[in-house]
């Protein structure tokens, strides 16, 4: 009877003789351990979409100033000198 390795449940593979015989005990870690491994990749997948999401952002971010640089520099000149003046005023 071949025996199962849980060690790297990415490699895993089981004959189908061994699920076949396996004790009801073994087939509940098996069970438990695919589980584990589905939720893990769950987590990873989740962190890959937080990951993909951030990247998406900066690009628009970047696709912003790409098209609108000069009028976003335009107006925070002209908050920057609004500023001034209003120190100015105040001195």
């Amino acid at each position: 009877m071949s025996k199962a390795r849980f060690t790297d449940t990415a490699q895993l593979t089981l004959p189908l003789e061994y699920l076949t015989s396996a004790s009801d005990n073994s087939l509940r870690n098996f069970e438990l351990l695919q589980l584990n491994h589905a939720a893990n990749l769950e987590k990873e997948i989740e962190a890959m979409r937080r990951e993909r999401d951030r990247a998406n952002v900066m690009a628009e971010v970047a696709r912003v100033l790409i098209d609108n640089r000069a009028e976003l520099l335009r107006h925070v000149g002209d908050n920057l000198e609004r500023v001034k003046g209003e120190r100015s005023d105040a001195a």
